[in-house]
């Protein structure tokens, strides 16, 4: 079984993906809208929120589908280890379930940057990515 540390370290791809996909989209969607002199309305800031964390869950959803995989493989039981696994796997076991994981990391970190933003404007602060 996989406890602690090693577990942990699965989930810096997911969490560096989640978090730098959103600051790049959003800091690039409030560049392009200025460059538009489109108006940051809070419609539309919330729109942008929204957007990029979807595309930020679905992105971080798929790097860390592999290591949750390798994970899920290994806690089944028996005397697998992280090498056993890989050794076995083809590059379709590394993506086993993804459609259902999508759907619901898509929900999760969709709400959870979404309420980051607002609660960043609540307290005074700029929307991610915005300036």
């Amino acid at each position: 079984r996989m406890a602690g540390r090693p577990s942990k370290i699965l989930m810096v791809p997911y969490t560096m993906t989640q978090l730098v996909t959103f600051e790049v989209l959003t800091r690039e969607s409030y560049s392009l809208l200025q460059s538009a002199d489109f108006e940051q309305t809070p419609a539309i800031k919330f729109t942008i929120s929204t957007l990029c964390a979807m595309v930020a869950a679905i992105a971080s959803s798929l790097a860390s589908q592999p290591g949750d995989s390798i994970l899920s493989e290994v806690n089944k039981g028996g005397e697998k280890t992280i090498a056993d696994v890989i050794k076995s796997f083809e590059l379709s076991d590394y993506f086993r379930g993804t459609q259902a994981r999508l759907v619901h990391m898509m929900s999760i970190v969709t709400v959870q940057l979404v309420l980051y933003d607002i609660i960043k404007a609540s307290v005074g602060l700029s929307a991610t990515g915005a300036h």
